[in-house]
């Protein structure tokens, strides 16, 4: 083994060797979910798609937001923890700002910076 890689976290392992083979393994499996979700916001936003912000939590390579752009979506963000998976993703040329953060609950800020300058303020929830 690498001594590299063996000094990484064992979920940074995982990342690395999942993440250039993640595409072609779902689509082996018939992993349908990235088609399921896009087709379900697109039912939801039925009129000026191109205009909605997206943001993709725990996007991964991107299949979402590939779906997304097929369904007219324009305007998708993309965030994960693996940045081996945000590699794959960014190759895909569909999202507009590429994050790497963890979101930890409800109430915590996962992007800072220049990165939460860019992103819409935006909750579903009510803040107290």
């Amino acid at each position: 083994m690498d001594i590299a890689k063996a000094k990484q976290p064992a979920s940074t392992l995982y990342h690395c060797e999942k993440a250039c083979s993640y595409d072609e393994e779902s689509k082996a499996l018939g992993y349908q979910g990235p088609s399921v979700a896009a087709k379900a916001l697109a039912k939801i936003f039925k009129v000026d798609r191109k205009g909605k912000a997206i943001l993709d939590i725990g996007g991964g390579t991107g299949l979402v937001g590939e779906e997304l752009k097929k369904e007219g979506f324009e305007i998708i963000d993309i965030l994960d923890t693996s940045e081996q998976m945000l590699n794959i993703a960014r190759q895909k040329h569909v999202y507009r700002n590429i994050i790497t953060a963890e979101v930890k609950g409800l109430h915590s800020t996962p992007v800072e910076g220049v990165a939460a300058r860019r992103l819409p303020k935006f909750s579903p929830y009510p803040l107290h």
